[in-house]
């Protein structure tokens, strides 16, 4: 009987948090990658962007993203990455992002500079606002749920009883599932054959 450990119990409450928050996480990270390219193209008209574009490689350096303040007074500086990719709850169950998507900036918006501010009541700086507040559920939501399923976890020792107490449970416990050895296959055609079998009787 398999005993239920923690680094078992740490990849079955992985798999359900996936199973439950990819989708609302992936929704999340692509509007805030189209929040970004929208605030880029806001910082850099047309004619920048493609003057931009049309220098050699090299000339001008490269960005993850914007970095942005919304509001006065120091308030909610951000960054927003173009792939939209976060450092919270609220994304931590997205799609694994593949690359690192970067764009080209001015000189002086190289490193972390702020490269505008944006007024409170801006369409962006809304735009940003009620991003955040989803991401905000979305984390708490996830780590409420989190306890629940380790709380849930503990309260078994083994695979075979937590899948009895929680039938629903096993898809995502399934690798640690207990299973039974696999009978070794015997050459019984071949041995029939060379022993003269099968009898009617035994000898």
């Amino acid at each position: 009987m398999t005993k239920l450990t923690n680094w078992m119990r740490e990849g079955i409450t992985k798999k359900v948090m996936i199973h439950r928050f990819r989708e609302q996480a992936d929704a999340l990270v692509t509007d805030y990658a189209v929040l970004a390219a929208d605030v880029y193209v806001d910082i850099y008209s047309e004619i920048e962007r493609k003057r931009m574009d049309a220098l050699p490689e090299g000339w001008l350096p490269t960005s993850e993203g914007v970095y942005v303040q919304f509001g006065e007074g120091g308030r909610n500086y951000h960054r927003l990455n173009f792939d939209g990719d976060l450092y919270s709850a609220g994304s931590r169950y997205a799609s694994p992002r593949k690359d690192r998507m970067k764009r080209r900036v001015l000189a002086k918006h190289d490193g972390s500079r702020c490269m505008k501010v944006y007024d409170d009541q801006h369409e962006l700086a809304r735009r940003a606002s009620d991003l955040r507040d989803r991401e905000s559920e979305i984390s708490k939501a996830a780590d409420a749920a989190q306890r629940q399923i380790e709380a849930a976890l503990r309260s078994a020792s083994t695979i075979k009883r937590l899948v009895e107490m929680w039938p629903e449970i096993e898809p995502f416990a399934a690798e640690y599932v207990d299973r039974p050895a696999p009978v070794p296959a015997l050459p019984t055609e071949q041995l029939n054959r060379l022993l003269d079998l099968p009898v009617s009787e035994a000898a």
